[in-house]
């Protein structure tokens, strides 16, 4: 069926329990990294950003999460937004090569708080999941049409914040009339930035996940004050989607098991298959390290990193790291990690380069793959290949998903209520009232549960290298 279809009868819709249970898990997954940019210097900026920019009028507000104080729920939803995009271990969508949780999950949070305090609406727990769905739906296909009529790689944000104002006009139960001119305002004044650019660049701004709810909500809000935005062309113009309800996008996001940018993934699974058979690989026994890949994963680069974001956004840090440890784990993105001196000695021996079947590969499959030469100091030397086909190949089991979510978690709350909030989470379409209590506790109070935030531990110096 066509969006406005969709839109009609989803209320009243049954959705597929594997589609439920996969919602469950994003939001699951992206709460857990969220709290972890709670954590760090770009989501306590943004944060503070939000406090100077807004207040809550009469009329609405939202309580930005974990910190708790209210703000307007459009800057409530961007502060989420940028505490999810710090840390780059969000799940993601490989055909337009960009991100949805990061940005339905902070505005799905925002518009539920908004709705309770201020109209005395609560939200069912069912129909959170079914307005998360209705996100992930429609930024897909807006996300798809997109990447296939516009020239640039172009942030996520600009196509997210459809997806927010379709959610938003859900859970605030407006016409489709209001439907079509939030959409066409969301798609008008999305955030379009070049992509490449911050990945050359690194720097705070990331994959516009921040502006794209922080538009989806005020596009509502606009809409239902009278201003015109409709037709959007990613919706209602040019092969409109006929497939709602049919064909679930939602479920072929994948998952992250590492904060830095996927197109350095199948690198580092090589890295990772070499320590598994020698164990640590130190700088004395490599004599250089040769990475053949696609174009985009190239453009990472190998550099040095100066920043958090630069380490997100690189290939040779992490694949160092990897080959002294074994893993990416959470806690080594800390301040007493970073600039660690064999990490650095074993980066300036990388070198990645284009290589014409991993290009190939990308342009018929959209699957990314990268062949790592180790030369050895003895004068050996091993290759080895992967394919990041692994994602939906491969799926992170929900257990897996579970405990990434409790690691990071911990950070901010202890073990107790860490667990309360995935069982809430875990069981969201039956949520009782006491759950719902429970809920707003741990995300917005300080309570018994929560843990000091330490400014010391908040990531990486912020410098930026531009």
């Amino acid at each position: 069926m066509k969006l406005f279809e969709f839109y009609k009868e989803l209320r009243s819709l049954n959705l597929p329990p594997d589609v439920v249970q996969n919602a469950k898990m994003r939001l699951l997954d992206t709460l857990g990294v969220m709290a972890k940019g709670y954590t760090m210097q770009m989501g306590q900026s943004a944060i503070r950003s939000a406090k100077s920019m807004s207040a809550p009028s009469k009329y609405y507000g939202a309580k930005i999460v974990f910190d708790g104080q209210e703000v307007s729920w459009p800057d409530a939803a961007m502060a989420g937004g940028y505490m999810v995009d710090s840390y780059d271990c969000h799940d993601g969508y490989m055909t337009s090569r960009g991100h949805i949780g990061a940005a339905a999950v902070p505005a799905l949070l925002a518009v539920v708080d908004c709705l309770e305090r201020y109209k005395g609406i609560k939200v069912t727990g069912a129909d959170m999941v079914k307005a998360l769905v209705l996100c992930y739906e429609v930024a897909s296909r807006c996300g798809d049409k997109m990447h296939a009529t516009w020239p640039t790689y172009h942030t996520s944000g600009v196509w997210t914040g459809i997806g927010v104002a379709a959610m938003t006009c859900y859970l605030m139960g407006t016409s489709e009339c209001v439907l079509r001119h939030a959409l066409g305002l969301a798609e008008f004044h999305g955030p379009c930035g070049c992509m490449m650019r911050v990945i050359e660049y690194a720097s705070n701004i990331k994959d516009g996940l921040s502006w794209g709810p922080k538009v989806g909500i005020s596009s509502y809000v606009m809409a239902e004050q009278g201003f015109e935005g409709a037709p959007s062309e990613l919706v209602e113009l040019n092969e409109v989607s006929e497939s709602y309800g049919e064909d679930w996008l939602i479920l072929v996001h994948y998952y992250k098991r590492w904060p830095i940018c996927r197109w350095a993934h199948c690198a580092l699974l090589c890295a990772e298959r070499l320590f598994v058979e020698m164990g640590p690989v130190t700088s004395k026994d490599i004599e250089s390290i040769l990475i053949e890949t696609s174009k985009d994963s190239v453009s990472l680069g190998t550099e040095i990193p100066t920043c958090a974001d630069g380490v997100q956004y690189t290939m040779g840090y992490p694949l160092a790291l990897m080959l002294l440890r074994g893993d990416l784990h959470h806690s080594i993105f800390t301040s007493e990690h970073f600039r660690d001196p064999e990490a650095d000695a074993l980066t300036r021996k990388i070198t990645a380069v284009e290589a014409d079947d991993c290009q190939d590969l990308w342009r018929r499959t959209r699957k990314r793959k990268a062949r790592v030469t180790f030369s050895f100091s003895d004068g050996s030397s091993k290759t080895l290949e992967d394919l990041t086909g692994e994602f939906l190949d491969n799926p992170v089991s929900d257990e897996q998903l579970i405990r990434k979510y409790s690691t990071l978690m911990n950070l901010i709350l202890d073990e107790k209520s860490t667990k309360q909030l995935a069982d809430i989470v875990v069981n969201l379409e039956n949520l009782t009232e006491d759950d719902r209590l429970t809920l707003k506790e741990l995300l917005y109070g300080q309570k018994e549960g929560s843990k000091p935030l330490d400014s010391h531990a908040n990531g990486f110096h912020d410098s930026m290298n531009i």
